[in-house]
């Protein structure tokens, strides 16, 4: 008999008595119902068949060890879209219950379909082909190496122009007439052909692209991004030499507004060879007391022995 039926007797050659839901094999004798072992996808609770969590086939008080063909475990869940990298539950609107997962992330070079509901392959779309990230079935984010993006997000063949151009003139590959879209702080209207940066805008040289003076831990630059000529205001730093320090009692946060923090608000204290500093490590003493005291001298933020 397949499984979930039995014989209702020796001569019953049909398996006509259906077990109970999740019973592997059952019996009913004078009117007295037994059943052995729990089908697949079921786990033995009690003397229950308690159903595994969906599309599971192997479960131990509900956590799942083994899925379906087709599907994969990951986070003790059975998933079956193997090009999709993060899950999360959808919701019926009505009820505000989960009725479902969708995929939230794919894997590199796919993109989430919601017609397909799953993870499609960008370069299996028509016009995608030479693209390694797309947005959707139409329009790619970035091209492989050999094709450059358009303004309506597909991939054409490089030809040959500046890196720092988007468009050239065909003529003259380093005469740019748009400039390259990821660097979006560039202009080709300073400077007739060349891609510069927007300095009229507040943008100067950085990293060998274009950043705003004010973005970083200056409020006024000089010639570099990381000249400073002076500091934010409600940064808690000071200017020295060129560069914008973390006043003293204050440490480096690494927070994106760039504000040094109170180190007796966080209850902090120096590293222990410093006097005074401005930030918790080795390196950012200030001071290291009176020498005739404390022995010890400063050199490149920390403090030494004499």
């Amino acid at each position: 008999c397949k499984e979930g039926y039995s014989p209702q007797s020796d001569t019953d050659l049909y398996c006509s008595l259906a077990c109970q839901t999740g019973h592997l094999t059952c019996s009913l004798t004078n009117n007295v119902y037994a059943f052995e072992g729990c089908k697949k996808g079921y786990e033995m609770v009690g003397n229950q068949c308690v159903a595994c969590p969906n599309r599971c086939t192997v479960c131990v008080m509900g956590i799942c060890s083994e899925c379906e063909f087709h599907y994969f475990l990951k986070d003790n869940q059975c998933f079956g879209d193997i090009n999709c990298t993060r899950f999360d539950y959808k919701y019926d609107p009505n009820t505000g219950l989960a009725n479902g997962i969708i995929c939230q992330i794919c894997d590199f070079g796919f993109f989430y379909n919601p017609n397909q509901q799953q993870c499609t392959r960008c370069k299996e779309q028509p016009g995608l082909e030479n693209c390694l990230i797309c947005f959707n079935s139409t329009q790619c984010k970035i091209c492989k190496g050999t094709h450059i993006i358009t303004a309506d997000k597909r991939c054409i063949p490089f030809v040959g122009c500046s890196s720092q151009c988007q468009t050239c003139l065909y003529t003259d590959p380093e005469y740019c007439t748009t400039c390259n879209l990821k660097e979006k702080f560039l202009s080709s209207t300073i400077v007739p052909g060349k891609c510069v940066c927007d300095y009229p805008n507040g943008y100067i040289e950085k990293d060998g692209g274009c950043g705003k003076c004010s973005d970083g831990q200056c409020q006024t630059c000089g010639q570099d991004y990381y000249d400073c000529t002076s500091c934010k205001p409600i940064s808690n730093r000071t200017l020295v030499g060129s560069k914008c320090i973390c006043k003293q009692g204050y440490f480096e946060a690494g927070n994106s507004d760039q504000i040094c923090l109170s180190m007796n608000q966080y209850q902090l204290e120096c590293y222990d060879s410093c006097y005074n500093c401005q930030g918790i490590n080795e390196n950012d003493c200030t001071e290291c007391g009176d020498p005739g005291i404390y022995n010890k001298y400063l050199e490149n933020g920390n403090c030494f022995l004499f």
